[in-house]
């Protein structure tokens, strides 16, 4: 469940992508006609406050470059970021340099940035309660990476559904196609799925290994496999030099757990 403040609003000086420390101090902002508190007033129930308090929705806005997500408030001034829905860098951590930030919890700022949220209940439609968003990910062969843009589609029955554009392929030196990039929401835990992949430009059977993040602000990859056409089926993840290998224009769907 994701907590949203009626209006937190406080500073911090933190770069990178990691937990961000917040000053403590609220800024002397409104916010929808209630003035801003720091987050361990707003995050306070009948006088007290037990930490941690997971699922609290963040932003955070350098001017230039926000993200919107979901941390846990460890102490009173600090707040991890455990899952970004939406940034400025491809919905992934911002890697914020030097200099004040703004952190807000509020629900204008949520609902005006946060990806949709249905509100139908889970038990009764769960494919209906989505998160959906898109994330660039970066497949190499020995070499160069190609960017590619993954659209993925998170549903409350706890599916992931990753949608593959056509040229998710790469064919420098190399004999391992990778895809690194995969935020750690989407590759929790190894998952092993079929699917077509382009082996020296030819579309074949083949299986995605779908390893996970070492951390929450970290990304996890994707390992293609071509099917070696041996009974039973077995898969190997080697592949021809300087020509396309890659994955192929796909949906693939899994249990994210």
């Amino acid at each position: 469940m994701t907590i949203v403040a009626v209006a937190a609003a406080d500073t911090t000086t933190t770069t990178g992508t990691g937990a961000v420390t917040l000053s403590g101090t609220a800024q002397a902002i409104t916010i929808n006609g209630v003035p801003a508190t720091t987050f361990a007033t707003a995050f306070t129930l009948n006088g007290t406050i037990a930490y941690p308090i997971s699922g609290v929705g963040y932003q955070i806005s350098d001017g230039v470059n926000t993200e919107t997500g979901v941390g846990t408030l460890t102490s009173a001034t600090n707040l991890t970021r455990d899952l970004v829905l939406a940034s400025a860098n491809g919905g992934r951590h911002v890697n914020f340099i030097a200099g004040t930030k703004t952190v807000v919890s509020a629900t204008t700022a949520w609902n005006s940035s946060a990806p949709t949220w249905t509100s139908v209940p889970s038990q009764t439609l769960p494919e209906n309660d989505v998160q959906s968003g898109t994330f660039v990910g970066v497949i190499t062969n020995g070499g160069a990476g190609t960017n590619v843009t993954v659209r993925y589609k998170v549903g409350g029955d706890g599916k992931a559904t990753l949608s593959f554009p056509a040229g998710a392929t790469n064919s420098t030196a190399g004999t391992t196609s990778v895809m690194t990039g995969v935020p750690a929401f989407l590759s929790p835990t190894t998952k092993n799925q079929l699917a077509p992949v382009i082996s020296s430009g030819t579309l074949v059977l083949g299986n995605l290994v779908i390893t996970p993040a070492a951390t929450v602000q970290g990304t996890g990859t994707i390992t293609v496999q071509q099917s070696t056409g041996v009974s039973p089926i077995a898969f190997s993840g080697t592949f021809t030099t300087g020509v396309a290998n890659g994955i192929a224009q796909t949906d693939v769907t899994y249990d994210l757990f």
